[in-house]
Formats: C-alpha cells, structure tokens, sequence
C-alpha cells in the first residue's frame, strides 16, 4: 500500500525530471555557408586526352564555417567533405560529395548545372544524423582562390518514418 507522502514525493520527483529534461533538440539549419579548402586532389584522364567523357576527379576538403552555426564560431574548422566529379562530355559533369559536419552528413549528387556567377549547383539528396531527411542544393560559389571556394548547402528535411 502507498502512503500518500510517498505518492506525493513521487510524483514531485517526477515533475522535477520532466521539467529539467533537456527538449528537443534545436532543429538543424536550412542554410549552411562552409569555405571549402581543398587538402588533396587526384584527377584521372581516359583516353581521348583533354576534357572527355569519363575523366574524373577525386577530392577531399576542409570545411570552415563561412559565419557562426552549428554552435562553433565564424572560420572554426567544422568538419570535411569528400568527392568526385565525373565528366559525362566535355562540357557537363556529375558530382558525388559527402560533407561530415557536427551531427551527421549531408550526401549531395548528380550533374552538375550553372547557377549563374561562375557557381554550380547539384541536388543534395540524403543526410545522416541531425540531417537525416534532409534535401535540397548545394551551391558551390564562383572560386576565391585556387584551392578555396564556398559551398552554400539550402536544406529542407522530410520527416523520418
């Protein structure tokens, strides 16, 4: 049998729990600017030589934040990103790239269209983690220097069953 005082302490204990559990999680941004440094780069060349169906490039980079976001200040180092772009002709190709940033991936892939100003834009199509669900662009800005551009991911995210 329960005594009222020990039903009262704890449903107050309870209470306490319930009230000090930390909500949901913030949801995750539908826009991330990253500066992109590459740190390595392979390009193969298939016959004919020069820019041909099949040549490809294989890449790796840094990722900094372009302004504050996923709770790290504006130029931390927040994660890498990993890909390849394929030439489908010598004027068109395909991407393939997988950003790791704090909470998951976002995996971005298929051609690559202008999106006017020297920048591309490839459909992002899946997401791990904080971005599971997540689909939208990524635009990849005109480049700042040789080795460094910045890639604008606009995000939306269906819900997970």
């Amino acid at each position: 049998m329960i005594r009222l005082g020990t039903s009262a302490a704890l449903v107050a204990a309870v209470a306490t729990l319930v009230v000090a559990a930390p909500s949901a999680a913030a949801p995750p941004p539908s826009v991330i600017r990253l500066v992109s440094v590459t740190t390595s780069e392979k390009s193969v060349d298939v016959p004919p030589r020069k820019d041909s169906a099949g040549d490809h490039q294989v890449f790796a980079s840094r990722l900094l934040n372009a302004r504050r976001q996923l709770g790290k200040p504006k130029g931390a180092v927040i994660g890498s990103d990993r890909g390849t772009l394929t030439l489908t002709s010598a004027t068109s190709a395909n991407l393939k790239t997988v950003a790791t940033l704090p909470g998951g991936t976002i995996t971005a892939g298929g051609p690559l269209l202008a999106a006017g100003n020297g920048a591309v834009s490839v459909a992002v199509v899946s997401g791990t983690g904080l971005f599971a669900g997540a689909h939208g662009t990524l635009t990849i800005l005109k480049p700042t220097g040789p080795k460094t551009a910045v890639n604008v991911y606009r995000l939306s995210y269906r819900p997970i069953a």
